[in-house]
């Protein structure tokens, strides 16, 4: 795990959308932004902070998608080349709300905002699990806070507004 002085609160990536994955339109398919947003964040975990799912697999643990929040606010276009961040919104004893944002390169126009829920999980039985002190500790070093965990609608509005306002990248 990544030491404290070099941890990143908001990891990210580019990724490039693929022909395959867009509609008659050459829009990126719904269903296709969960698959980019959630792969960016396994990669963001691994890359920013040494943390698979095979580790947490050896340990006996694993997470499971609880609950989703998506927002389509502008297309992502075939062949278009994007950045994805994510961050921890909150988290709980067994669980850890993220927010994955895809935007334009330039930062100038969000397309797309992702609320998921993922719970701690037993892998031997599928039942909740605490998180051990280590992931609290870490994930209260990455909380960005802000925001409680019914405000998806508000996060969204809010940063509508902070590109409309500002005409600056995204923060």
């Amino acid at each position: 795990m990544s030491t404290t002085e070099t941890l990143t609160i908001w990891p990210e990536s580019t990724v490039a959308i693929r022909f395959s994955d867009c509609d008659m339109y050459g829009h990126l398919n719904n269903i296709w932004y969960l698959k980019y947003l959630l792969d960016a964040r396994e990669d963001h975990i691994a890359d920013s902070y040494d943390l698979t799912m095979a580790k947490f697999a050896s340990m006996g643990s694993g997470w499971v998608v609880g609950t989703n929040q998506i927002a389509y606010l502008r297309p992502a276009m075939v062949n278009e080349k994007v950045i994805v961040r994510s961050a921890v919104i909150d988290y709980s004893a067994n669980d850890i709300l993220v927010e994955m944002q895809m935007t334009d390169v330039k930062r100038t126009h969000v397309k797309a905002i992702l609320w998921s829920k993922f719970v701690h999980v037993s892998l031997k039985d599928g039942k909740r699990i605490n998180l051990d002190q280590p992931l609290s500790d870490l994930f209260q070093k990455l909380k960005v806070g802000g925001y409680e965990r019914d405000d998806f609608n508000k996060r969204v509005a809010d940063l509508k507004m902070q590109v409309a306002e500002t005409r600056q990248p995204v923060a």
